[in-house]
């Protein structure tokens, strides 16, 4: 009797012999089998003098080396550290750590809690296990939010931060021709010019609210 297993790796041979290879550098006209990776765990160069804590946000410095996520310059998080890597006493890149991504609870902040009116919206990274819809300082987008509960906030880390995000509606107060036709009143044109400087306040709050600026 032929052994089981023997035929299922014969039928995934074969099943992959049909399709076809992977191949980087040319155009295909079959159906091929795409590598992936499942996004359990990615691994990332340590920073200097660096710990890494399980489920606290991670982030890559300037330098592309993985630290702990604060509202700190150059900081981008990729998602939440899931293994406690000790580089204290070594150099960048002397060792690696493990960090996972998908949809993770995390703390909401006590000062600057999110609601259900962030659902779709950037988080920001208030401390290595708190989000915050303030920007703080230096505007750390910690990830997407999913939904946010009594226990805390359910936030996708380390996915693009244009997935499933929400519109935001932009209400223009200028009008296209009005200073030209205003010219002639200084009152006017002041008044027409206040209300285009209204539209790119509320533009840029609304590219902040997405974390495309910060």
């Amino acid at each position: 009797m032929k052994h089981p297993f023997k035929s299922l790796l014969a039928i995934i041979a074969l099943t992959a012999l049909a399709v076809g290879a992977f191949n980087a550098n040319a155009t295909t006209t079959v159906s091929i089998v795409v590598p992936h990776r499942d996004g359990a765990a990615t691994q990332y160069p340590v920073a200097a003098s660096t710990k890494t804590l399980i489920g606290t946000f991670a982030a890559l410095d300037g330098s592309n080396n993985l630290v702990n996520a604060t509202d700190a310059a150059s900081r981008r998080v990729v998602g939440i550290h899931n293994t406690e890597t000790d580089n204290s006493s070594g150099s960048a890149g002397d060792l690696s750590s493990a960090v996972s991504k998908g949809l993770f609870l995390v703390a909401n902040s006590a000062t600057n809690a999110l609601t259900d009116a962030y659902i779709g919206r950037v988080a920001y990274i208030e401390d290595n296990n708190t989000v915050s819809s303030s920007g703080g300082t230096n505007f750390v987008v910690a990830g997407i939010v999913e939904d946010v509960t009594a226990d805390g906030v359910w936030l996708w880390v380390g996915l693009p931060y244009n997935n499933g995000v929400a519109p935001v509606t932009v209400s223009m107060t200028s009008t296209d021709g009005t200073a030209a036709a205003a010219s002639a009143s200084l009152a006017n044109l002041a008044a027409e010019a206040e209300k285009i400087g209204d539209d790119v306040r509320a533009i840029k709050a609304a590219l902040i609210l997405h974390g495309l600026l910060k």
